[in-house]
């Protein structure tokens, strides 16, 4: 191997230099991207990212044809990344949901992003896109649910096969990782034209149920959705816990997810089943009224008594129109965790094709690690060059380190300013957020920032956590209640909340830093707060229950 590369000469996929004006966001995107990215997971992305959001754009007539083409400069990007943070250009969010019919670039940033922090910004109110908006959105919404079914059948059978049958040689993992690119465009733009739509039905079911005189209507209406990909994971995981269905079945089904599943050199659950096992003990303690399909029963039912309440306090002549909305909220708010689930499939295809040619340049002398394969980009892993590229991974290794020692803010304009990651302990006493998912809870604060932490949590304890994703949702079915740093009403963390029936508040944006671990605390997922009732350091408190782990 050739000698190191200075890591400050070394150029950085992980951060944009090229100026920008825009206003971005990391707020949302941290569900796919939990903490720093290597660079070989921000690449893989990256392109795929772009090209599907003006896709997905054009797909709903937001976006003109000469439009879609690729951006002229990085205001015009969809998403980019600032050292080693991934954000949103939260402008361009703004601008189509300005171009249509009835939508604000307001309402899209607090349901997608958690709360409106640019407000005043340029908008985007042409009404010159409206016919088309009119004609593609309606095409949209009567093809997407076949083309979701597609997709999402083709990933799990192309993530079985690959599964199965491990490459023969490098060239084979290579061919591997390439075509899971390819792939993830196309379930990765139905995915974002699903999570446009809900956002658009999320609000008319916010107005309706404004116009009826009961603003907390909407999370009622907004649940029961027996069909949301996540829920196959508890039933199956319950059904395992039961010893009614094989681990080794569950794996075929649900292996791709795992902690940190957006991040490629992160280990899925077909890779280490630990963390299964220990939920497995989990569950196998609730009896069956306890169960995910009870849970999901009342959440049905409570769903239904929402929507007889709606239509009792609509007038007549409004109410077809109400029963249709009802019906396409029914249809596509689910429709987006779907989406998500087929490209996990497809993403940890390229996982395991990243591995086999880590495990290949291990065997050739180039690298002694088969994970430092995770700090090459997408590009130079497909190049022609097999050795040269290995030349880089000390220096990505050490922008990689650096990065994850800044803070980035929520929401900026322009540059980002930047400050060193503290320890977090602050003793503010009450969080606010956002109510996403009603009820009041008390009980111990459990606080997870890692991970490879998450079986600290016990039964009926208070989650608290920075961001989430599928493979967060048993731990919620475990949870009394739960606390997020980071999202909006349409986030992962929101959605299975509102399914299970769990109270919830989402955005609090401080919540792993203001509430300690073991602290005892009320939430209150209708007004959106958690106060800390007592310290974990304070004696009244009573004995801990034992950790796990």
């Amino acid at each position: 191997m050739t000698s190191d590369p200075d890591p400050a000469a070394a150029p950085d996929p992980l951060h944009e230099t090229a100026p920008t004006t825009a206003a971005w966001t990391t707020v949302n995107i941290s569900e796919a991207f939990p903490g720093v990215p290597t660079a070989l997971s921000w690449t893989f992305f990256a392109d795929a990212l772009e090209y599907c959001f003006r896709a997905a754009f054009a797909d709903l007539g937001m976006l003109s044809r000469a439009e879609r083409a690729s951006a002229r400069c990085l205001d015009e990007r969809c998403g980019a990344i600032f050292h080693g943070h991934p954000a949103l250009n939260l402008d361009r969010f703004r601008a189509m949901a300005d171009r249509s019919p009835g939508g604000s670039g307001d309402a899209v940033e607090e349901q997608m992003f958690g709360s409106i922090q640019t407000a005043g910004r340029p908008a985007d109110n042409s009404r010159r896109r409206w016919p088309l908006i009119a004609l593609k959105t309606p095409l949209a919404m009567a093809t997407l649910p076949r083309g979701l079914r597609t997709v999402s059948a083709e990933a799990d059978r192309w993530w079985r096969e690959c599964s199965a049958s491990p490459p023969a040689d490098a060239d084979t993992a290579r061919a591997r990782f390439g075509e899971a690119i390819e792939r993830m465009k196309e379930a990765f733009r139905l995915q974002l034209v699903a999570t446009m739509l809900a956002q658009g039905l999320f609000d008319q079911l916010g107005r309706l149920s404004r116009a009826a005189g009961d603003p907390a209507l909407r999370e009622r209406l907004a649940t029961g959705y027996s069909s949301l990909a996540e829920i196959d994971v508890l039933t199956d995981l319950w059904e395992v816990s039961h010893e009614r269905l094989p681990m080794s079945d569950f794996i075929l089904r649900h292996g791709y997810h795992g902690p940190g599943e957006g991040e490629l050199s992160s280990s899925s659950w077909r890779e280490d089943t630990g963390e299964l096992t220990a939920l497995v003990e989990e569950f196998r303690r609730h009896d069956v009224n306890h169960s995910p399909r009870a849970a999901i029963g009342r959440r049905i039912a409570a769903r239904a008594d929402a929507e007889r309440e709606l239509l009792a306090a609509t007038p007549g002549w409004r109410r077809p129109a109400t029963r249709l909305v009802l019906r396409l909220a029914r249809t596509f708010i689910p429709a987006r965790e779907t989406g998500k689930a087929a490209f996990l499939r497809i993403v940890d295809v390229a996982r395991a094709s990243a591995r086999d040619l880590g495990r290949d340049a291990v065997a050739r002398g180039v690298t002694p690690h088969p994970d430092d394969v995770f700090h090459l980009t997408a590009t130079e892993l497909l190049g022609p060059d097999r050795d040269q590229p290995w030349n880089l991974v000390p220096a990505r290794q050490a922008q990689r380190a650096r990065h994850r020692t800044v803070h980035l803010p929520d929401v900026w304009v322009g540059e980002p300013t930047v400050r060193a990651s503290g320890p977090g302990g602050i003793d503010e006493l009450v969080v606010t957020g956002l109510a996403v998912s009603p009820g009041v809870v008390e009980g111990t604060a459990r606080v997870i920032v890692d991970p490879d932490r998450r079986d600290s949590l016990n039964d009926g304890e208070i989650l608290v956590c920075h961001t989430t994703d599928p493979s967060w949702t048993p731990l919620f079915f475990l949870s009394a209640g739960i606390a997020i740093d980071v999202g909006g009403q349409l986030s992962h963390g929101a959605i299975v909340a509102r399914e299970l029936g769990i109270p919830c508040i989402i955005n609090t944006r401080n919540g792993t830093t203001a509430i300690h671990d073991g602290d005892t605390v009320r939430l209150d997922g209708t007004t959106g707060t958690v106060q800390v009732i007592s310290r974990a350091s304070d004696p009244a408190v009573g004995v801990a229950r034992p950790r796990r782990g």
